[in-house]
């Protein structure tokens, strides 16, 4: 999920950063111009930053291995989180994943250091907040899982919406004031979401990968993925540009992490955020 882009800058290189501004009366569609095809979910409340029951900052346990299930490890906590995570939570499950988690999309530049590639940033034009992580990478450029899971949800055979369709969808979310989850899932485009079970100290972990230009055969519903192994391709499937129908505009991989039933850094400033995503990747391989 990016800011609105002209046609130009659709077709241009996504391997170079865009500016971090966002021009929301751009974000709709026409047939000459594309916008951002976002996926992230409406703005998490400001208050309420509860840590979930059961596992608070006094913790320490680091998890046996963040790429588990739940056959093998006691799950720590297996409700969904009432309220986004306070910051030092967040950090926590990030630093404790770190040794185990692998960069699900190794292209450059890092997109740690735009905001609007980042989760929390604003997606005004549909009534959103960005909830994931967008590596800027090339068409057909391999996507692995982060840990091991299963996988839960397989979408290759995605249809992108009409321009006319993309841009009523938009309008509605705008008009509501936050982005439906159906929506959401129409904006993933192909998308795999890998359960990794419920890892002690942190949590019940989830994982998106989106925009695919196609799924690796390999992946099938239930089965068994191990951290690095192919996901699909990168590609823009579920965005503005390939509504119109340009291939190589706003190719990116959107990738989400979920804890307990919320996305990791939900409500936090920009410079948590980024704290919290740094810890997360401080030790991943690519």
């Amino acid at each position: 999920d990016e800011p609105p882009c002209t046609s130009a800058d659709c077709e241009a290189n996504t391997n170079t950063e865009e500016s971090a501004t966002v021009d929301p009366e751009s974000a709709t569609v026409a047939p000459e111009s594309a916008a951002v095809a976002p996926e992230s979910a409406a703005v998490a409340p400001e208050s309420g930053r509860a840590e979930p029951e059961g596992v608070g900052p006094e913790e320490s346990a680091r998890p046996e291995s963040a790429t588990t299930s739940p056959s093998t490890v006691v799950p720590t906590v297996e409700a969904f989180s009432e309220g986004p995570l306070s910051f030092e939570y967040a950090l926590r499950v990030a630093e404790q994943l770190a040794p185990h988690i692998l960069v699900p999309g190794d292209c450059a530049p890092s997109p740690l250091n735009n905001p609007e590639r980042l989760p929390n940033a604003a997606r005004p034009y549909r009534g959103g907040t960005h909830q994931g992580v967008d590596f800027p990478c090339s068409r057909g450029h391999p996507i692995g899982a982060a840990l091991d899971g299963h996988v839960v949800v397989a979408v290759g055979d995605y249809e992108d919406a009409s321009p006319q369709g993309f841009n009523e969808v938009l309008a509605i979310a705008e008009r509501l004031g936050y982005t439906p989850p159906h929506t959401l899932m129409m904006l993933y485009g192909n998308h795999v979401v890998v359960d990794h079970g419920s890892v002690d100290g942190v949590g019940h972990v989830i994982s998106i990968s989106a925009h695919l230009e196609a799924l690796d055969p390999e992946i099938r519903i239930g089965g068994l993925v191990t951290a690095g192994q192919p996901l699909g391709r990168a590609g823009n499937s579920g965005t503005a540009a390939a509504a119109v129908g340009q291939a190589n505009g706003q190719v990116h991989l959107h990738w989400e992490l979920h804890v307990n039933g919320q996305y990791l850094g939900a409500g936090l400033s920009t410079s948590d955020t980024r704290a919290v995503y740094a810890a997360l990747f401080s030790d991943a391989t690519q």
